[in-house]
């Protein structure tokens, strides 16, 4: 079985995914942060970013999120 949660900020998810942890055979994949690892680790994609967003989009080798966020959500 595969289950998808999904919703909003704060509704939840994160809370939701621990408890179904506690089952057994579980195999818990948290996309946002490996997402935040792919970003911080990728040569490729880090250089797509500092294309789209600027080289002030990196700090010490780690994406600066609240660069791109002010960028992205006005």
């Amino acid at each position: 079985m595969v289950v998808g949660i999904t919703g909003g900020i704060g509704s939840g998810k994160s809370l939701v995914a621990k408890a179904f942890c506690s089952f057994q055979n579980t195999v818990y994949y948290h996309a946002d942060e490996e997402a935040k690892n792919l970003m911080n680790t990728s040569a490729s994609i880090q250089q797509e970013i500092i294309l789209e967003f600027g080289k002030k989009s990196y700090q010490d080798n780690q994406l600066k999120i609240s660069s791109t966020a002010i960028i992205q959500i006005p």
